[in-house]
């Protein structure tokens, strides 16, 4: 597989990404089983990017993950998109189709490639945040936090910690924690 390939499959998911966002917000019920693949193939892709041939040369099987999953997100999408109707169907099938035969007309798009962020949640109703700190925060008192808004906190690197919960217990969490541990000094002001 070659750069061309790998940004054909990029088209290809992207594609598909818009289908599942569409079927989405027409409250189209979706199996979860969707976004996991389509999570799976972004991270395969991206895989395939950063490292190219080598990637390629060590994982074979990265490429036939990868058609896997893009070919099982494809046809559970199309089979929740007859709910829209016969017309609606053929629409993205015809839009899948010339994505292998018309190259220039997506990359002619201007719309921005989605980029893989690792461990988001994947329920709609958990929040997530990542906050960089500089200075030390006391697991102590972060935990008592944590507690009293209902997140989990894992401190991730020397200086990354990751907020997760209900999207709400979430912005409760970070207000608490900003008002704590990131206020400007008062010389600074």
């Amino acid at each position: 597989m070659d750069a061309d390939e790998i940004k054909l499959k990029e088209k290809t998911w992207s594609l598909l990404h818009d289908l599942f966002g569409k079927l989405n917000r027409e409250n189209i019920e979706l199996p979860i089983s969707i976004n996991k693949d389509l999570r799976h193939s972004k991270y395969l892709l991206t895989h395939l990017k950063l490292y190219g041939k080598e990637a390629i040369e060590k994982n074979v099987e990265f490429l036939d993950e990868l058609e896997i999953a893009l070919l099982r997100v494809r046809e559970m999408l199309l089979a929740f998109a007859s709910e829209r109707g016969k017309d609606f169907v053929d629409l993205w099938k015809e839009k899948l189709a010339n994505v292998a035969k018309d190259q220039s007309s997506t990359e002619s798009s201007n719309k921005e490639v989605v980029r893989f962020v690792k461990d988001l949640p994947r329920e709609k109703e958990v929040g997530f945040a990542r906050i960089t700190y500089d200075k030390e925060l006391p697991v102590e008192r972060v935990s008592d936090i944590a507690e009293n808004c209902g997140v989990i906190v894992e401190f991730e690197e020397d200086n990354i910690i990751r907020v997760r919960g209900k999207k709400e217990s979430v912005k409760k969490a970070l207000k608490e924690i900003g008002e704590l541990f990131f206020k400007p000094d008062e010389s600074q002001q």
